[in-house]
């Protein structure tokens, strides 16, 4: 129901309280009251009020392929976050066997092997914080 749309008392609550005490109940009882002047009457806008008591149902066609979009979706989502994942053990796992080959290599510059022992630093507190900062931050 849109906000242009009025909400409607129930109108059997509302039937049995004019019977009892308006005065006017015997004429707003006749059969050729429309329901656009009991509207009226009661102060509603007719055009404004929804009036509308069907409830729609899917059909099972429409239920399957709102589930196939559904796990479609969620693959979708496992897919994107495994690529993720996967981009970055690679690129990891690059930069530290790198810098284990230039601390290794004897024939490297002191600059080189200060390179890649700040990398691998790097690359260790990048996963230590990853692996247990990411289980502190679920308990909040």
């Amino acid at each position: 129901m849109d906000s242009s749309q009025q909400e409607l008392p129930d109108l059997h609550l509302e039937t049995q309280a004019l019977l009892s005490t308006h005065p006017q109940a015997p004429e707003l009882l006749k059969p050729e009251l429309r329901v656009d002047e009991y509207f009226e009457h009661q102060g509603y806008q007719p055009s404004s009020v929804n009036i509308s008591i069907t409830k729609q149902f899917e059909t099972p066609e429409e239920i399957q392929f709102r589930h196939k979009q559904a796990i479609d979706e969620r693959h979708h989502q496992r897919q994107k976050e495994y690529l993720g994942y996967g981009l970055g053990i690679i690129l990891i796992s690059v930069l530290a066997t790198t810098s284990i080959v230039f601390l290794c290599n004897k024939n490297t510059s002191q600059e080189s092997q200060g390179w890649a022992r700040t990398t691998l630093t790097s690359v260790i507190t990048a996963v230590a914080g990853y692996v247990f900062g990411s289980k502190g931050s679920e308990k909040k």
